[in-house]
């Protein structure tokens, strides 16, 4: 079953970004979903590709200098879960 697809409808639904996410490899990062990458070649992972960026004290995402957001590309492969922080909301992969 592909979890990438419900999680997608999820932020559809819902105005909450901010989630923690936890690695295959026990890491844990607290961030908030900005973006993502259709996987357009294959049907599955419908998303393969996640956008995370951090925000600054006024929930605002932080850009370099040249304003684009700071942030990091995560390969859905290396995602174990992602769990949404005012909701709980968890999604397993």
């Amino acid at each position: 079953m592909d979890h990438t697809k419900y999680l997608y409808q999820y932020l559809l639904d819902s105005a909450e970004t901010e989630v923690l996410v936890y690695l295959k490899n026990g890491q844990q990062i607290p961030t908030s979903i900005f973006g993502f990458f259709k996987n357009e070649r294959e049907k599955k992972p419908f998303i393969h590709r996640w956008h995370f960026c951090n925000r600054n004290e006024d929930g605002l995402v932080q850009n370099d200098i040249f304003g684009n957001p700071i942030g990091m590309l995560i390969d859905q492969k290396e995602i174990a879960q992602i769990v949404f922080k005012y909701s709980n909301k968890s999604f397993q992969f």
